[in-house]
């Protein structure tokens, strides 16, 4: 495993693209499965205008898996878009150590359709390590991730990620040429219930 992660920092450490990407999650039950998502994702990014995104909707939770069907709004220098977002999330395993996660955003605001899938499995002390996917409209980056639960922070769950991604299509960036890109994660997730809620 320390010889993964190593590897894994190398290359990142030759990519010439990155992006951070800031996700707060809050759950609040008003049932036995069913919730409110609400969600704020800010991207940070080091070649194109930044953004962050604003979701609400609604959530049905089953045993081993969830589905949200949320609203999204995305605020920028650019404007922005409205996006219809559904996510699925599954875990597998008798100790569900491994997740699949697939997501599709069908845009309100013009003819564009994006989409983004992982796949991961926790292999030594709550490192996880997979591989990601993500596409608006044509074949779009993908590669190799690796992530770990920091812990708890003021309610929150905390993990983070680090994804180094690669174009299908090598298409090199505009600013240095190159064609591979690091994003970074920030994961937080809280779970509430609604006031009266038993």
């Amino acid at each position: 495993m320390k010889g993964l992660l190593w590897l894994f920092l190398s290359s990142v450490a030759l990519a010439q693209d990155w992006q951070n990407r800031t996700l707060v999650q809050v759950a609040l039950d008003f049932g036995p499965q069913r919730y409110l998502a609400v969600k704020s994702i800010t991207n940070i990014k080091s070649q194109t205008p930044n953004n962050t995104n604003i979701f609400a909707g609604f959530g049905y939770r089953g045993k081993s898996w969830s589905l949200e069907v949320m609203v999204q709004k995305q605020l920028s220098a650019s404007g922005g878009f409205w996006a219809q977002d559904t996510r699925f999330i599954k875990k597998f395993g008798k100790q569900r150590k491994t997740t699949l996660y697939a997501e599709a955003t069908p845009f309100l605001s013009q003819r564009t359709f994006g989409w983004s899938a992982f796949c991961e499995t926790e292999v030594w002390k709550k490192f996880a390590v997979g591989a990601e996917i993500e596409s608006i409209n044509k074949p779009g980056p993908g590669g190799p991730r690796i992530s770990r639960r920091l812990g708890r922070f003021i309610g929150f769950d905390v993990s983070g990620t680090g994804a180094l991604r690669f174009d299908p299509l090598q298409r090199p960036s505009k600013v240095t040429g190159h064609p591979h890109e690091i994003r970074f994660y920030l994961v937080l997730n809280r779970h509430d219930k609604l006031t009266g809620h038993k």
